[in-house]
């Protein structure tokens, strides 16, 4: 659900900002710079959700407010008579448009966490340039994570295989052994804990190193 707000939030800011610098003309220096208060408390309350231990899994909306008010706002400041100090300020907010261009997915993770990444959530190295990382998912779909195996080939990505089931959140992850351009085994291990006891368990998987079905490319920066 976080990462629909977010796209929304973030095309509908866009949308504003263009409206804004065609239609708001003119605007009284008074009510400018009230909006740019208001923008501004949103990065305060984003300092001061950090400040208390916010945590890192949780999406953070006031830093994905803080951007998308800017983006909004730069539309209406741009064309302002202000000083060029604002101006400027509010078109560094235009940065996140070809960001946004050259992936969406990664622009939501950086809306909802302040970190352009790839994803949000665990990564673990497998030699190789070959990656398995956590899939986007909400706090409440913690029992349906799922991970991703990719390859990375310079500043490209290429998804080998999606929707990896380990049932629950992996802890650590051991290579089993590699088939080079064919199959990669891997053993996932995961904490298992009650209120008497701890365990750990551990699941295997083969994994294709090749894609089973035409899948793409993506270009990050």
């Amino acid at each position: 659900m976080s990462f629909y707000i977010a796209i929304l939030c973030f095309i509908f800011s866009l949308v504003l900002g263009l409206v804004l610098m065609i239609t708001a003309k003119n605007l009284p220096k008074e009510k400018l710079l009230l909006l740019a208060s208001v923008h501004l408390l949103f990065l305060l309350a984003y300092a001061g959700s950090v400040a208390i231990g916010g945590s890192e899994r949780v999406p953070n909306y006031f830093f994905m407010l803080f951007i998308c008010s800017g983006l909004a706002l730069s539309g209406l400041f741009i064309r302002s008579s202000l000083q060029l100090l604002f101006r400027v300020y509010f078109s560094l907010f235009t940065i996140s448009i070809p960001m946004f261009l050259l992936s969406p997915s990664m622009t939501v993770n950086f809306l909802l966490s302040a970190r352009y990444v790839q994803t949000t959530g665990q990564t673990f190295e497998l030699g190789d340039n070959l990656i398995l990382m956590e899939q986007g998912h909400s706090s409440e779909e913690i029992d349906q994570l799922h991970y991703k195996l990719i390859k990375k080939k310079g500043i490209f990505y290429s998804t080998l295989e999606r929707d990896i089931d380990f049932k629950g959140r992996v802890d650590s992850v051991r290579v089993m052994n590699i088939n080079p351009g064919k199959t990669i085994q891997v053993r996932a291990y995961r904490m298992e804990e009650s209120y008497v006891s701890s365990s750990i368990d551990s699941m295997d998987a083969e994994l294709p190193l090749k894609k089973k079905k035409h899948g793409t490319i993506e270009y990050r920066l």
